[in-house]
């Protein structure tokens, strides 16, 4: 299977204020996605292939957590997660699209309300189905910093940190309803929570403190008395008894103004009839908000909590993140906090996937459009391990070999072996720009890698393909000559989108040039090369080549958007098939078992006489989407867009 260049993906989908579903992701494959097929009797037909998913034991990183009488929530860059109860296997919500999801809360009628990088969202049924409410707050799109708070009735959209704008959200009529007033200081605020339907917040800056409440419809914040201090971070109640917390410990109403009560910093909330904090060392507990026990973590790691939930013991937070810029580590408590694990994410989006020598022995890249969770995942004899590049700028490109994986990116490629050893890294060629390798391909002929090109026409250009014969010596060829340039005048030409081989045909290869960046317009072509990419000739114009498979009867290729065509005897020219399996374009083409198998929505197809007939392989409404597929030891991986990792056997028994 050619390895194909990842795309980071972003939507951002605006639609109208008021209730309106939030549909599914559809299948438009035949039968409509049932599982099984319908013959012309009325019977189902089952699908032909033992099914299995791979987990992906991966930590989660996360925007948002929420926990309801009946599941755990969290919200991430990909989409919305859920698991019944307290369960470590969270799967993504199929009832919203793709996308970021920034904050979560609860109401004291049971509602999940949500921000999406769509929009406002309601669910009913603890956050199994979810309904659209209304656009983003203007010129929130695109940030991050857009929170719900929440005292169970009231629901408060914040934009900014600091605050640059504040709304009531109607969930009866979807709309957003502007809050106006005057603050008494000139920095700006940061919420802190809702107080029996006033807004509580604190100055962000070092000229100005303490901690302001805005009553509803009144125009003017007004000084808590008793807080005067800076940094407030959170606020919970319990009947009469109202707390808050701050750097210099917890602060306590009493007899109608505030009195420090502990020293110690903690996130505050309700749970039941106590009042709980969370502080770096453990859990601090009251039920009056004047008396409080510290319960320090089981296992004695200290923790900096920055958002969490609770629900009846059951706790899920957001503990500060390694895995980049914005990111938080997700971890669950079954008991107050005392003791916690990490979720597993299981319905993981994959985008790749190459599969090289015994079923024991295959490696999976995670789509890179998950943000901080795209590195590779090596399976092995039952098991995931997920490793990172000992590279500065992370791995812009990889590419799959029999022993492992090439790992490119500004400063250079390092290759990885299955067994985790790693190589050294081999500078990128000199350049009077630095090479930020777009795509990497891995052939008997070498390491090829398509830089990505700078300036446009005549202006400042790279080549569009360099290739490393022998890691050895370490040297770099330009692969390029013979690819299409900018002009006829230019010295450089535009990336390279594929480089694709059949083993049998010693020193042909083929390539795809194509559009990937705004700034490099650009038709495609397919070009093909006889001496092992030292000079390329055109082969057809107008056309990206996506796969590259062989049969007894013939080679194949797919080519953007979902097309297959047969290469002919001269193997210089490919020609439409005889027959197209139904259900739309097709996403990928292996080949199992001497068959062709080709992939359309969620659907696999198979052609046992060379692509002049299809009969249906398998139809699977829960793997979604297919992506990617690959072939070890007749066993057909299948990687989706929505359910993660599958495998495949006995499909032909």
């Amino acid at each position: 299977m050619n390895t194909r260049m990842l795309h980071w993906l972003a939507a951002l989908v605006v639609g109208g204020c008021g209730p309106s579903p939030v549909a599914p992701p559809t299948d438009a494959g035949p039968g409509g996605g049932d599982a099984g097929l319908v013959d012309a009797s009325g019977s189902v037909v089952p699908p032909s292939c033992e099914l299995a998913q791979d987990p992906l034991a991966q930590a989660a990183y996360a925007h948002a957590v929420l926990v309801t009488p009946r599941a755990t929530l969290i919200g991430d860059d990909r989409g919305l997660w859920r698991s019944s109860s307290m369960g470590e296997r969270f799967e993504r919500v199929t009832t919203l699209p793709e996308g970021s999801v920034w904050s979560l809360v609860s109401t004291n009628d049971g509602d999940a309300v949500g921000v999406t990088e769509h929009g406002l969202v309601v669910s009913h049924d603890d956050g199994e189905r979810w309904a659209a409410l209304c656009d983003l707050p203007v010129g929130a799109a695109g940030s991050f910093e857009v929170r719900l708070d929440t005292d169970g009735t009231r629901v408060v959209v914040s934009v900014g940190e600091p605050v640059t704008s504040l709304y009531d959200l109607d969930r009866d009529t979807g709309a957003l309803v502007e809050i106006v007033a005057d603050a008494p200081f000139l920095v700006g605020l940061r919420m802190v929570g809702l107080d029996r339907g006033a807004l509580l917040a604190t100055p962000i800056g070092d000229r100005t403190g303490g901690l302001f409440r805005l009553e509803p419809r009144a125009t003017q914040w007004v000084r808590v008395a008793g807080l005067d201090g800076f940094g407030y971070t959170s606020f919970a109640r319990l009947g009469e008894v109202a707390v808050v917390s701050s750097p210099s410990g917890l602060w306590a109403e009493i007899d109608g103004t505030f009195q420090a009560v502990l020293e110690q910093d903690a996130l505050l909330v309700v749970d039941g009839t106590e009042l709980l904090g969370f502080s770096t060392t453990g859990v601090v507990r009251s039920s009056d908000g004047r008396t409080w026990e510290l319960e320090p973590y089981a296992d004695g790691v200290s923790r900096a909590l920055t958002r969490l939930s609770v629900n009846d013991g059951r706790v899920a937070a957001l503990t500060g993140g390694d895995g980049g810029w914005g990111a938080e580590l997700v971890s669950l408590s079954d008991d107050r906090g005392a003791h916690w694990r990490s979720p597993t994410i299981v319905s993981q989006t994959f985008a790749e996937v190459a599969a090289h020598g015994a079923a024991d022995a295959r490696i999976t890249y995670v789509s890179p459009y998950a943000g901080s969770w795209s590195r590779p995942a090596a399976w092995r004899r039952g098991a995931w391990s997920t490793f990172e590049w000992p590279l500065r700028y992370g791995a812009s490109a990889v590419a799959w070999t029999e022993t492992g994986a090439w790992a490119c990116a500004l400063d250079g490629c390092v290759h990885r072996t299955d067994d985790g050893e790693v190589g050294p890294t081999i500078p990128m060629p000199s350049s009077s720009f630095s090479y930020e390798p777009t795509t990497a391909f891995a052939t008997s002929h070498g390491l090829f890698v398509s830089p990505r090109p700078y300036g446009t026409s005549c202006g400042v250009v790279q080549p569009g393909l360099v290739v490393l014969r022998d890691a050895e010596t370490a040297t770099w060829e330009d692969a390029s000559v013979g690819l299409r340039s900018w002009t006829p005048e230019c010295g450089g030409a535009p990336s390279v989108g594929t480089v694709s081989a059949l083993l049998e045909d010693e020193g042909v290869l083929w390539a795809t040039q194509s559009e990937q960046y705004l700034r490099e317009p650009f038709p495609p072509a397919v070009l093909r090369s006889t001496d092992g990419g030292r000079h390329w000739t055109e082969a057809r114009a107008d056309a990206e080549l996506v796969a590259l498979v062989r049969i007894p009867s013939g080679a194949f290729g797919l080519f953007r958007p979902g097309v297959i065509e047969q290469l002919d005897a001269s193997g210089q020219t490919f020609s439409p098939v005889a027959a197209a399996p139904p259900g739309g374009p097709v996403t990928d083409l292996v080949v199992l078992d001497g068959q062709l198998v080709a992939a359309t929505g969620s659907w696999l197809w198979r052609s046992a006489d060379g692509a002049t007939s299809w009969e249906p392989l398998l139809d699977e409404p829960r793997i979604g989407p297919i992506t990617a597929l690959a072939v070890s030891d007749s066993v057909l991986t299948i990687a989706s867009a929505t359910s993660g990792l599958w495998e495949a056997h006995r499909c032909f028994e």
